[in-house]
């Protein structure tokens, strides 16, 4: 039997959540819908059509939630935060009654001597922005979850010393517009790829480079901030905040719609994999990552099944 010795000293007990399968409340002080709230609520989406609009009632039960965590001898507490519950539309106007709930969680869990660890993205995007063409598949998500994560960061992060941007991005990528079986339920592997991309930009562009100095939660840039004029993700609400290093493309509405699509281009002089059908014509191949209709074999050489559904 594993014993709690056979662990080094250090080593961290707590409990790790998401908010739409936690915290219920899902219509309540200003808290906007999710691309999750629309899904569930889709028939067919959820086995036993089972939604968050209750869920644990973590918001409001949060004080018993937290005392069994400490009756447990947990140190720390993964939480992730509902992005519309603070910006129900994703951007702009900031819901007063959501920030307040994250900073009550806050205090009651550094009360309770454990650790918050807060996580901005825990799936659940704001439906207005996927409504509006600026989720995943758009480059404008980009500056939008600057400004999200720096308005979390200048509110609870002189108490937040511990922070991820995303729980399993490679998972809610594809299967959420790959295929098509988690919100926002897009079976598509263009839209998947520029998802990925997109995803990954906030990292590569040193999105964290809003650093904590002290306890006093003040804030330095990171080297190389781009001197856009734009401002940083800690910018005033509503403002479109700066998301990378100079020189940074999302910095230049020029510059942004001069880029390639993303993961439609093809290298100069190369040609898609393509196959024999059974009258011996070339057609493109439906056999492996390319997604191209075929009965043949694919000149390619790959052969694994891809996620999204075959044409």
């Amino acid at each position: 039997m594993v014993a709690r010795s056979d662990f080094p000293e250090d080593f961290v007990w707590g409990a790790s959540t998401a908010s739409y399968q936690i915290e219920g409340a899902h219509d309540e002080d200003g808290r906007a819908p999710s691309i999750w709230d629309a899904f569930s609520h889709t028939p067919g989406k959820v086995i036993g059509g089972a939604t968050g609009d209750v869920a644990c009632d973590h918001y409001h039960r949060y004080k018993e939630d937290v005392a069994l965590m400490r009756q447990a001898g947990f140190t720390a507490y993964r939480f992730s935060v509902s992005w519309s519950r603070i910006l129900p539309e994703g951007h702009g106007a900031v819901n007063a009654a959501g920030l307040d709930f994250y900073d009550r969680l806050v205090d009651e869990l550094l009360a309770n001597n454990i650790a918050p660890w807060l996580c901005l993205y825990h799936w659940d995007l704001p439906l207005a922005l996927h409504e509006n063409g600026l989720g995943w598949t758009s480059r404008e998500i980009v500056p939008l979850f600057a400004d999200y994560a720096g308005l979390l960061a200048d509110r609870l992060g002189d108490r937040v010393t511990h922070w991820a941007t995303f729980n399993e991005p490679n998972m809610f990528t594809m299967l959420g517009y790959g295929a098509g079986v988690h919100a926002p339920g897009i079976r598509d592997r263009d839209r998947w790829l520029d998802a990925v991309h997109h995803v990954n930009a906030p990292s590569a562009s040193h999105l964290a480079g809003e650093r904590r100095e002290g306890s006093s939660g003040a804030h330095r840039r990171s080297p190389g901030r781009c001197s856009c004029g734009r401002g940083s993700p800690s910018s005033t609400a509503g403002t479109r905040g700066c998301p990378g290093t100079s020189p940074s493309p999302a910095c230049s509405p020029q510059s942004a719609a001069r880029a390639p699509p993303l993961g439609r281009q093809l290298p100069a002089g190369s040609e898609r994999p393509t196959a024999r059908n059974d009258a011996g014509a070339r057609v493109p191949c439906r056999r492996c990552t390319c997604r191209r209709p075929s009965g043949g074999s694919c000149s390619s050489g790959r052969t694994r099944t891809p996620p999204w559904p075959r044409s």
